[in-house]
């Protein structure tokens, strides 16, 4: 069970006794401090994006993950900016909302409309949409049941590291931020390493990460947006490498700041890594605002 809001003795005092007190807003500690026993309102809290979007990641159907801290807060660790810290205060319970899009996955493939050869797509895109923004069905994928966001993978394959269970080697997904306070450059490289461990960092599945290395990294305007793209490469325990896409650029519609995510599987039956751009180019404005009319 997550650990309530609240003041607790901070647990980086480094002085004498008795501690300060720092208060807990229930997912990461905050910069307000009082002393022991004061009474002192509670801080008013920060308002929480709806980023309701599973990081993707070829992540098990079912996996045994769980969620929410042992009794008492845990250490603060090194402060992030403020949408860094959201976004990984939200990891965990995407992370099951991911699994189960994974197993609700719909459609066969076939879709409407057939094969555009120009940019690898069958013609259409999302029924659902984030920021304004619909994502492309590429030939083949199939968009996931998720509430919130938008996602679509390749087809699923056993695992490498537990053949019982189902990964996919090929996704993306689209969420928004709408309290977000990074420029698009600074959400995109904060992001790709937890990007990475979001997708490839199970111990079960493929022993871990052992390794990111970033190879790309520029400006890229994204349905008349200016944004950046940030890809890595991801070795694993299991001796299977990855590639990793971080993209974040301003929703169209105006609701926030968009983080599009894109992980493949290097190995010779996932989707080739190519696909990624067509992904980012095949993206379709969907609502109203500065970039819906691209």
């Amino acid at each position: 069970m997550a650990t309530p809001a609240g003041w607790y003795p901070d647990p980086g005092h480094a002085g004498p006794p008795p501690p300060a007190e720092r208060w807990w807003d229930g997912q990461t500690w905050t910069a307000h401090t009082r002393p022991p026993d004061a009474t002192i309102p509670a801080p008013a809290p920060v308002p929480q994006p709806t980023y309701a979007q599973p990081p993707i990641g070829p992540y098990a159907a079912a996996p045994p993950y769980g969620y929410g801290y042992p009794q008492g807060p845990p250490t603060p660790r090194t402060p992030r900016s403020r949408s860094v810290v959201v976004l990984a205060a939200v990891l965990v319970v995407a992370l099951v909302v991911a699994a189960v899009g994974y197993v609700t996955l719909s459609g066969d493939g076939d879709g409407d409309g057939g094969r555009d050869e120009a940019d690898g797509t069958r013609g259409t895109v999302t029924t659902a949409q984030a920021g304004g923004v619909a994502l492309p069905l590429l030939d083949g994928w199939t968009e996931a049941d998720v509430e919130g966001g938008v996602m679509i993978s390749a087809d699923p394959y056993p695992c490498p590291g537990d053949t019982e269970q189902q990964c996919i080697g090929g996704a993306a997904s689209l969420g928004v931020l709408p309290q977000a306070t990074d420029s698009p450059e600074e959400l995109a490289r904060a992001d790709i390493e937890l990007h990475a461990e979001d997708g490839y960092g199970s111990d079960e599945l493929y022993s871990g990460v052992t390794g990111v290395e970033e190879t790309d990294a520029e400006e890229v305007t994204v349905l008349g947006q200016d944004g950046f793209r940030v890809r890595a490469r991801v070795e694993t325990g299991v001796g299977m490498d990855a590639v990793v896409e971080s993209v974040a650029f301003p929703a169209p519609d105006g609701s926030g700041l968009a983080l599009l995510r894109l992980a493949f599987d290097v190995r010779d039956t996932a989707p080739p890594v190519e696909d990624m751009a067509r992904v980012l180019s095949g993206l379709r404005a969907s609502g109203s605002g500065p970039g819906t009319e691209v």
